[in-house]
């Protein structure tokens, strides 16, 4: 496990990263952090990012070039190929990836699992691509994050129990999970096609989850345009540089603390022998034999 001091300053790199939006850097910062606890550079070559959106959670992540980038996004794509951070970026659907059998040492995927249609091919897949011994490393969020946000909690308190499976139900369609379950699933539907889980970490406690929504809902779409990627258009368009540099700041300072008493937790409940913890999201390792 890599050492605390250096999972804080992951950690604080996302958290300046992703200051036009707050609840994205707030959950982005703890899911690095949880990442580099794993020791990245240790992970088996060549290593595909399923899912890889623009690259930025990479590029902070790992500390050299992953050798191929996947996902639906042209857009994303585009963005992560002029970032660099892969050697190769490809367009294609997770259930039928171009790449021949145990050809792969590690696949990598960060908060897209959950979104993914098909989630039992998309495991056959993975494994069919993994060397034996390689291993599966991903990040998602669990069944647990919807009875944590601060909506379902909020309606909970006052009784209202419709309200409250409305609101998560709301909340999750919005984010389009439709894989949204613990970590026994997780482990279940990976043996069923010959993956093996070898740990699991939970991230994101009560706190962050609670205040997570409460950003997130302060984040409304506008339309079709989310205010986070509104602010940030605008701010590339008229803020000068030392007025973003104050609001990267701000952002970052604001959260900071409860970010780095996440870790501080996750690190404890992560720590060899401790049983796991449900958290609103997991870290599972599984590896092929």
């Amino acid at each position: 496990m890599m050492e605390p001091s250096a999972v804080l300053r992951v950690a604080d790199r996302v958290l300046r990263h992703y200051w036009y939006s707050p609840p994205l850097a707030l959950w982005r910062s703890i899911e690095a952090a949880a990442v580099t606890t794993l020791d990245v550079s240790s992970f088996a070559r060549p290593i595909l990012d399923l899912g890889c959106g623009d690259g930025a959670f990479a590029q902070h992540v790992f500390p050299s070039a992953v050798e191929v980038g996947v996902d639906l996004s042209a857009r994303a794509l585009n963005r992560a190929q002029d970032g660099r951070m892969y050697r190769a970026v490809l367009m294609a659907n997770a259930g039928e990836l171009p790449f021949a059998s145990e050809s792969m040492g590690t696949v990598f995927s960060n908060s897209s699992l959950e979104h993914m249609d098909g989630i039992a091919m998309v495991l056959r897949e993975v494994e069919r691509l993994l060397r034996h011994g390689g291993a599966l490393v991903f990040t998602v969020p669990t069944e647990e994050l919807s009875s944590l946000l601060f909506g379902t909690t909020f309606t909970q308190r006052f009784g209202l129990r419709r309200s409250a499976k409305w609101y998560a139900a709301r909340k999750n369609a919005a984010k389009y999970h439709t894989n949204l379950h613990g970590s026994d699933w997780w482990q279940r539907e990976l043996g069923l096609v010959g993956l093996q889980v070898k740990s699991v970490i939970g991230y994101l406690g009560p706190s962050a989850v609670r205040l997570w929504d409460l950003l997130d809902v302060a984040n409304v779409g506008i339309g079709r345009c989310h205010v986070s990627g509104l602010v940030r258009r605008l701010s590339q368009s008229f803020v000068n540089g030392s007025s973003s540099y104050a609001v990267t700041r701000f952002v970052a300072t604001s959260l900071r603390p409860l970010v780095h008493s996440e870790i501080a937790l996750m690190l404890e409940n992560g720590a060899a022998g401790s049983p796991y913890v449900a958290m609103g999201a997991a870290l599972i390792v599984a590896v092929k034999p």
